[in-house]
């Protein structure tokens, strides 16, 4: 199993979305595609593989503005939480939508979708192997914030 870290950026945006390679099929996800499309789709083809998903954290743009290229360009299944597709409209026909504790096959592995409410209504973290992909519900230094429209005890329980 391995995890691509891919830091991509638009002015002074800095963000880092995340290739999963499972070795022995070769079957892969990624996780918040933004900013640079080169780059992030130079290591899909490098890396050579069957890219199954596109996960999304949460619907913000910084981490969804090159999802549905993805999507399209390798016929990848959309994954959004049912809840953060919900509040957000994001995703559309064929994607897949998920709810706490679901899980997705990605080879011989599996992904586990842990909705975390909080920066928004349906933010999603991706538990895979050892890795926890938390899109802006937790940073090295804390949490991040809390929508308008999110309560902020939200983020506090999904924290914990």
């Amino acid at each position: 199993m391995t995890t691509v870290a891919l830091k991509t950026q638009w002015g002074p945006f800095i963000n880092y979305c995340y290739l999963l390679v499972d070795e022995a099929s070769r079957q892969a996800a990624l996780v918040d595609p933004s900013w640079d499309y080169n780059v992030i789709s130079q290591a899909v083809e490098a890396a050579g593989v069957d890219l199954r998903y596109v996960l999304v954290t949460h619907a913000h743009l910084d981490h969804t503005n090159l999802v549905k290229q993805f999507v399209a360009r390798y016929s990848a299944k959309l994954v959004i939480s049912r809840i953060e597709h919900a509040a957000s409209r994001f995703g559309g026909p064929g994607s897949h939508y998920v709810d706490d504790g679901d899980r997705l096959a990605l080879g011989r592995s599996e992904i586990s979708c842990l909705v975390t409410p909080g920066h928004t209504l349906g933010s999603t973290c991706y538990w895979w192997q050892s890795n926890l992909f938390t899109g802006d519900t937790l940073f090295p230094d804390g949490v991040g914030i809390c929508e308008s429209y999110a309560a902020a005890g939200d983020l506090f329980d999904s924290a914990q």
